[in-house]
């Protein structure tokens, strides 16, 4: 019976990480001309400059995305700008109530792309990952993770990868993703640099998450009972703070350890159903809540 508990829960993982990763139109097949004669990516915001491209890297489409000069209603002046894409609404920061990039409870190890560059002199494109957590109590967004890349010339389509740099421990609620074909400040961009991306990606090693579930390597995290009616005991703690994340991965309360390595959970607000525990990006162990 152990077995299958713990094969259920294996499947649970997996299948709540691969749900809560998933990036919007990661390939750009899906576009819209909608609100202009000019069609755009549907979940993405983009500039004038961002243009569907049959050069792609797998499916039908890619995203090009070029640098170039465009009259600015505002001034009436020839502005150059970098080709610019990204998840959500404009003008809107990531977390706000209403205007994340998008929906996002995951913390990946590292985004990829598959990308080809042909830049102006020595310019470099910027692929840029904002993680963030609305804060009810200050009214802004907390930032879980803030990660650039920088990429160079290629002429034909290169796979790229880079690591995401976490600043808290918290589980994000939103994530926006950007993307410009320039990566000089805004002011200056470098005309004619053009950026071809295809088939984006977050990745999260679920294999190393699963042995910290069931590898002899760690000590073991101990909860009881398990199904538990009002309160749970959770020992063997070799961390200073822990996570309780739900289904939805809600973070339900976080717990600061004392020295015994040890604590108690009322559970009589929990709804039924399994829950997570978690130090820093690791799930340590589960449980259920029954009433």
């Amino acid at each position: 019976m152990n077995k299958i508990i713990l094969s259920l829960t294996i499947l649970i993982l997996a299948a709540l990480k691969a749900h809560s990763q998933t990036i919007p139109n990661a390939g750009f097949e899906i576009w819209s001309a909608l609100g202009g004669p000019v069609e755009s990516p549907i979940d993405w915001s983009s500039g004038p400059s961002a243009l569907k491209s049959s050069d792609m890297h797998t499916g039908l489409y890619a995203l090009q995305l070029k640098t170039d000069t465009f009259t600015n209603p505002m001034t009436m002046t020839l502005d150059t700008i970098p080709g610019r894409a990204f998840t959500g609404t404009q003008g809107a920061g990531p977390g706000a109530p209403g205007t994340p990039g998008y929906a996002f409870i995951a913390r990946p190890d590292s985004l990829t792309a598959w990308c080809k560059y042909s830049p102006s002199g020595t310019d470099t494109f910027v692929i840029r990952v904002l993680l963030t957590k609305w804060n009810s109590v200050s009214g802004v967004a907390d930032i879980i993770s803030d990660s650039h890349y920088s990429g160079h010339s290629s002429t034909t389509y290169q796979r790229i990868s880079f690591p995401l740099q976490y600043l808290s421990s918290n589980q994000p609620d939103s994530a926006t993703i950007e993307v410009m074909s320039s990566s000089s400040s805004p002011q200056t961009p470098i005309m004619g640099s053009v950026l071809l991306i295809d088939d984006l990606a977050f990745v999260t090693n679920i294999a190393a998450g699963l042995n910290d579930v069931t590898g002899s390597s760690r000590p073991s995290i101990q909860c009881y009972p398990n199904p538990v009616h009002d309160k749970l005991t959770i020992k063997n703690i070799e961390s200073d703070q822990l996570n309780i994340i739900d289904m939805n991965g809600n973070t339900m309360i976080t717990l600061q350890i004392s020295s015994s390595h040890e604590v108690q959970i009322n559970t009589n607000s929990f709804s039924n159903g399994l829950y997570f525990i978690q130090a820093g990006n690791r799930i340590y162990s589960t449980f259920n809540v029954q009433h």
